[in-house]
């Protein structure tokens, strides 16, 4: 639904950078340590294991962090087509990108309109709830493109982070009209018992 920030892309090059110098500060500390030491880790042998350990270490953290360069074929076919996922229950792993804050005038149309509805005994959803909206990036989506994910406050409020990595399950609503500059819809439904939000 929205174009990643550019720093978004750097991500992984932050990481590395801050990787090295830490092996570096570590690898200075240990070796003025050793002067002082005759410990395993101050033989030749114990010199070597450690920068091995740490190179170790840091691919362990980028392979984590990277996307999966292999998607499994129900999560290929949603990257391609998503249209064909449209009413269906969905699961997704991503990166929380923006978070949307209802402004208080939304908040009062709402509650205006839920409070007519029950009087009225209309039980038309659409509009009516207040919802935490924000936009998920993920491996399972195209380069560049997030997806809305909207949960409804009646159920809990969910602690959103922006840059923390989760994973939404529930009914995806391929809403993109012809033309559009997006390629993907929403996620609504993410309650229980068919949907949740977890912290990864």
């Amino acid at each position: 639904m929205g174009k990643l920030p550019r720093g978004f892309r750097k991500q992984k090059k932050y990481l590395v950078v801050w990787g090295l110098l830490v092996a570096a500060i570590f690898l200075g500390g240990l070796l003025r340590w050793c002067d002082r030491s005759d410990s395993f880790f101050c033989s030749e042998q114990g010199l070597l294991t450690l920068p091995l350990l740490s190179i170790a270490i840091l691919i362990f953290l980028l392979i984590r962090r990277a996307k999966p360069l292999v998607l499994l074929p129900e999560q290929a076919a949603f990257r391609e087509r998503p249209w064909e996922f449209d009413s269906k229950t969905v699961t997704i792993q991503g990166r929380i990108e923006h978070i949307f804050s209802n402004s208080m005038a939304e908040k009062i149309k709402r509650r205006i309109r839920d409070t007519y509805r029950n009087f009225t005994d209309n039980d038309d959803p659409s509009y009516r709830y207040i919802h935490q909206r924000f936009l998920l990036s993920s491996a399972m989506l195209k380069r560049g493109e997030c997806l809305l994910v909207e949960h409804s406050i009646n159920y809990g409020k969910v602690r959103l982070r922006q840059g923390s990595r989760i994973e939404v399950r529930g009914e995806y609503l391929h809403t993109v009209r012809k033309g559009s500059r997006h390629f993907y819809g929403r996620i609504h439904f993410t309650h229980e018992p068919n949907g949740h939000i977890k912290a990864l």
